[in-house]
């Protein structure tokens, strides 16, 4: 009897420990604890990033040299009555034939012509969110997985490759 109530803790304990991560999928939409919504709209490699709006750009990302931006565009819905902040969302990064490469984010105004860092997403509202990282131009016929950490503690993965096409959904 000793035997099966130790066992049964010690699988509790390892269910403590272990951590889920939830593989995703585009064209689905996920809530976080009722707070967000997100939706993968597209995957794409890019020499810049431009936001959503392109007849009137106010900013823009540039590559370096021989690089290229791997760019995940999610729309972002605010379901909670508080702001947040980019970093106070998400944290996560990008791999790539076993090499781990840093995340960046950053989210299109409102009227979706400019890139930026510093705005708040306020209560109720949409905004979209590019996730990207630079690497060298022949990694982008690779599998990619973006790992995402959204809340503190909810964990997601996607993986995916370029020649997948995703389009986007206009507003």
């Amino acid at each position: 009897m000793k035997k099966i109530v130790r066992l049964f803790i010690f699988a509790l304990l390892l269910s403590g420990c272990y951590q889920h991560i939830e593989n995703v999928g585009a064209e689905k939409i996920y809530t976080i604890e009722d707070k967000i919504q997100i939706e993968i709209i597209k995957q794409e490699a890019l020499d810049i990033i431009y936001p959503s709006n392109r007849n009137h750009v106010i900013n823009q990302i540039q590559s370096h040299d021989e690089k290229i931006y791997i760019d995940l565009l999610l729309k972002l819905t605010n379901l909670s009555q508080e702001q947040y902040k980019l970093e106070d969302l998400f944290h996560g990064r990008y791999e790539i034939d076993k090499t781990s490469f840093d995340l960046h984010k950053v989210l299109e105004t409102r009227d979706y012509t400019s890139l930026t860092t510093t705005d708040t997403i306020k209560s109720g509202e949409e905004r979209y969110v590019h996730f990207y990282c630079e690497v060298p131009e022949d990694f982008q016929n690779q599998e990619i997985t973006i790992y995402l950490t959204i809340l503190g503690n909810h964990q997601y993965q996607y993986t995916f490759s370029l020649q997948e096409e995703t389009q986007i959904n206009h507003h």
